[in-house]
Formats: C-alpha cells, structure tokens, sequence
C-alpha cells in the first residue's frame, strides 16, 4: 500500500467516528444512545478545542446518553506531551531512559510484565501481515488457519 493511500485510509477512518453510523461504531449496542446530531456536536467541540478527533469517543462509551462526557478525558496530543515530559525526566543515576517501547509493543510490554510477577494473557503468536508466528512450538500458519485452529482469541 503507497503512503499516499494509507494516508487517505486514516482520514476516512478519521471521519468515519466523526460523521459514521451511531449504532455501527458502539462499543455499547445495548445502551441508549444520544442523537446523531448531539454526536456530531460533541465530535465538532472536541475538535475544535483540541485540534484532533476524539478516536476514543466510542470505546468511552461517550455516545451513551447517560455515559461520560467526552471532555472529562484529556486529548492523545496532552498525552504524548505528558508522556514525553515524564520520559525525559527519567533516568537511572545519569543514564537517561526511555520506556515508550514498552508500550507500543505488546509482545515486550507482555514479556516484561510477566516477568514481574503481574498476571498477563498467555502470549500465542506474533503477528505479520500474512498470518501469525506461533511461539509453542514454533511455526507460521496464515490467518484463515489459525482462526480456524484457535476461537475465541484476543488479536
């Protein structure tokens, strides 16, 4: 896929949440949902307040006429900014360190917690776009495979 093409895939995910079907993008079907146009609005403050759109607005369950308001979570931009300030104040005696690897990988994040004693999902496979390396015992099987071999798993 070009770059110039997955560019476009993202905005039209982008204005999909902003402009799509309530009831297609719920996280919360059984819920009763605000209107499409307080939705709408809410999308459009969020936007204009933060300069991005709200892709957690969903999964918050913010489309929920009693679910929380949007504007009680902070934007992914104050995020990535406090994130990055906490980054750069950590260090280990004069050693400056760095744990965003940690949490944009979920096979080390999993590893490293694990090791700690925390209780993880049992790790399966790794991912690649043409199907999943299986790590117990080691071996490649292709998407339709493993979904057929393994139900119910969290991807």
């Amino acid at each position: 896929m070009s770059l110039l093409t997955e560019h476009l895939c993202r905005i039209i995910n982008s204005l999909r949440l902003v402009f799509g079907s309530p009831e297609e993008l719920t996280y919360y079907p059984e819920s009763e949902r605000k209107s499409r146009l307080r939705i709408y609005l809410e999308q459009t403050a969020w936007m204009l307040r933060h300069q991005e759109i709200n892709h957690f607005y969903y999964f918050y369950g913010c489309d929920r006429l009693n679910g929380p308001s949007p504007f009680h979570y902070g934007s992914k931009k104050k995020f990535i900014r406090y994130r990055d300030a906490v980054n750069a104040r950590a260090q280990i005696g004069t050693h400056r360190i760095n744990y965003n690897c940690l949490l944009q990988d979920k096979f080390l994040f999993g590893q490293y917690v694990g090791s700690l004693g925390f209780p993880t999902p049992r790790i399966l496979g790794l991912a690649g776009s043409g199907g999943i390396c299986l790590l117990n015992p080691i071996r490649e099987l292709s998407w339709e495979d493993f979904l057929r071999e393994h139900e119910g798993v969290f991807l």
